[in-house]
């Protein structure tokens, strides 16, 4: 890998909230506070792997040879969200790193030939790295279960409902989603409890699925977890609401929110949703809060807001 590589991906490992950003004609890629931010237009897709693997501190193995090119827009995902558009129709398996504090994110992501069937994990412990985590047996039990589920097995039923205890999150996801689409009445009540998990990859995993599986109690849950203490559950939470109908009012009650960085959340959020009479009536409100860090973030809206109407 080349040294500029290196040096941008220790950067971002050690400094997760910094910015990085590569961009050209028809071409941006950022990656700031662990969320990425892409606009693209037919880019190769191998170029767009190489240069997240250069900003993130991201492995990818088996870069695609083809020519293949990806056209899409998305602002502040979360990596793994991330990554799923951009390999939309790859076979490919994502591994995640442990991180200190018990969360985990992609750390490493192993491009499938086409051929190669997704339920070869074990090819997986012959590139494990000392510095990563890559839990093998996680993969090999998400593997499985999509073998059982597209073989439709006899007591598939119960075994969806023991992988909705699994300790690794993606194995949760795969099968409360798998049961949602069989019409299980008992997701619901699933989802609510991971929603308020102590763990924060599976509260994190069911705020994501929130909406869809859930609908009638996600604005509540959602809600709450907006002012969660740990800052990927708060923006999470947030970037669910700002998708849904409604959803900007409950954002703009966080801007009475207790806490300093809540309300910094709740501004960018209603900031990512571009301009409108809401943010700059949230900019202006939060130009006079007690917190400077608050004040200074309304103050750089707001001019990126008068930027915005002064251009023709």
């Amino acid at each position: 890998m080349p040294f500029k590589q290196l040096w941008l991906g220790a950067l971002a490992l050690l400094f997760p909230s910094l910015l990085f950003c590569l961009e050209a004609e028809n071409y941006k890629i950022e990656w700031s506070h662990a969320r990425l931010t892409m606009t693209t237009h037919a880019t190769p897709l191998a170029k767009i792997l190489n240069d997240i693997t250069a900003i993130t501190n991201l492995k990818i193995l088996n870069l695609p040879s083809s020519q293949e090119t990806v056209t899409l827009a998305f602002t502040k995902l979360p990596l793994r969200d991330a990554l799923q558009r951009i390999l939309r129709g790859q076979n490919y398996l994502i591994v995640d790193q442990q991180l200190a504090d018990g969360a985990s994110i992609p750390g490493l992501v192993l491009i499938l030939d086409a051929t190669t069937p997704a339920k070869q994990p074990t090819a997986i412990q012959d590139i494990q790295k000392p510095s990563i985590n890559l839990q093998s047996e996680a993969s090999q039990r998400l593997a499985q279960l999509e073998q059982l589920i597209k073989a439709n097995a006899p007591d598939l039923k119960e075994t969806l409902y023991s992988a909705t205890r699994d300790s690794e999150p993606l194995l949760r996801e795969l099968a409360l989603r798998e049961l949602h689409q069989r019409g299980d009445p008992g997701v619901v009540d699933i989802i609510r409890q991971d929603a308020r998990s102590d763990s924060i990859d599976i509260r994190r995993t069911a705020l994501e699925m929130l909406p869809e599986l859930d609908e009638q109690n996600a604005m509540a849950l959602l809600s709450e977890a907006a002012s969660d203490s740990h800052i990927d559950i708060r923006q999470t939470a947030l970037e669910k609401l700002s998708k849904m109908e409604g959803g900007a009012d409950t954002i703009k009650n966080k801007l009475h929110d207790l806490d300093p960085s809540v309300r910094i959340a709740a501004i960018e959020a209603l900031a990512s949703l571009g301009p409108h009479p809401s943010l700059e009536a949230a900019a202006a409100e939060a130009l006079h809060d007690p917190d400077e860090q608050v004040r200074a973030k309304a103050e750089a809206i707001r001019q990126e807001l008068q930027a915005a109407q002064a251009s023709p």
